[in-house]
C-alpha cells in the first residue's frame, strides 16, 4: 500500500472530504488528489500536517507499523556487531521521517546503563545552552527552588579592625 492509499484509508476513517482534508491541513484539494492517487509524494512537513488532520502519527501514513525489521546481513550470527552496524544505518536512513522523541523511545532502551547515562548526561548539559533549550519548557534550575540564604563573606583582617 503506497502513501497516497494510507492518506485515502485515513481520511476516508475520519470521515473527511479531499477539499475538507485539504482545509484542516492547509494543503489545496487539488494536491491532497495527487497524493491519494500517487502523482505526487508529499514532503515529511506536508505529511506530518496531514498525520495531525487525521489524528494519526505521520509514520502510520507511511507504512510503518512499530517494528523496525531489518534483514541481518549473510553471516551476521557469526558477527553480532555486522548486524548491529546494520540496524544502526537502516535507522539513519528512517531518522529523518520520525521526531526526535520517537528517536529517543527507539534508542535510549536499547542502550546498557552506562549508554543510558551518556545520554541523560548529555542531554542535560545541552539544556545549559540557551539555543538547545525549548522556549516553552518549565524553567527549573537548583538555584531558582533554593530558598537558603547565601552565607554571609568570611571577614578579613580589615573588617576586623
Amino acid at each position: 500500500m503506497t502513501i497516497g492509499e494510507r492518506i485515502r484509508q485515513a481520511r476516508k476513517r475520519a470521515g473527511l472530504t479531499q477539499k475538507q482534508l485539504g482545509e484542516v491541513s492547509g494543503t489545496s484539494e487539488t494536491t491532497v488528489k495527487q497524493y491519494e492517487l500517487g502523482k505526487r509524494q508529499p514532503r515529511i512537513d506536508q505529511l506530518q500536517a496531514i498525520a495531525a488532520a487525521l489524528e494519526v502519527e505521520p509514520w502510520e501514513l507511511m507504512g510503518y507499523d512499530g517494528s523496525i525489521r531489518v534483514k541481518a546481513p549473510t553471516g551476521s550470527q557469526d558477527n553480532p556487531a555486522e548486524s548491529l552496524d546494520s540496524l544502526i544505518s537502516t535507522l539513519d536512513k528512517m531518522a529523518k521521517f520520525f521526531p526526535a522523541e520517537e528517536k529517543l523511545k527507539f534508542v535510549f532502551p536499547r542502550l546498557i546503563d552506562t549508554g543510558q547515562d551518556k545520554v541523560a548526561d548529555y542531554a542535560m548539559d545541552l539544556m545549559k545552552v540557551p539555543e538547545y533549550r525549548r522556549s516553552d519548557a518549565p524553567s527549573v534550575t537548583p538555584e531558582a527552588t533554593d530558598t537558603t540564604p547565601a552565607a554571609p563573606p568570611p571577614e578579613s583582617a580589615e573588617n576586623g579592625k
